[in-house]
């Protein structure tokens, strides 16, 4: 993830934004992917039945088994948005996943 995908993680966790898990967003919350989505098209339609935006993966500069671990990350093992910038700043390929 390039440093402006960090910069938009970093800035929701410092709003104190809601992060959910399982679902792109819920009300004012989002997933990581999700608030990247919204960050980069200004809106919330999208759902995990919509594939993600090839969009997102080449203006972050992630791959899509990248945002795929993002996902994970998110999702299964819980990590909160500064942890994910963290980490997917430094480890791009996600291999320790």
């Amino acid at each position: 993830m390039n440093e402006r995908g960090v910069a938009v993680l970093m800035q929701a966790a410092l709003e104190g934004r809601e992060q959910v898990k399982g679902a792109y967003y819920s009300g004012d919350g989002g997933c990581a992917v999700g608030v990247l989505h919204q960050a980069l098209f200004g809106h919330t339609r999208l759902n995990y039945c919509c594939p993600i935006s090839p969009t997102v993966g080449k203006e972050y500069q992630m791959s899509h088994e990248e945002i795929l671990a993002i996902i994970r990350a998110n999702d299964v093992l819980g990590w909160d948005f500064l942890t994910i910038a963290r980490k997917f700043e430094t480890s791009p390929d996600a291999a320790f996943l």
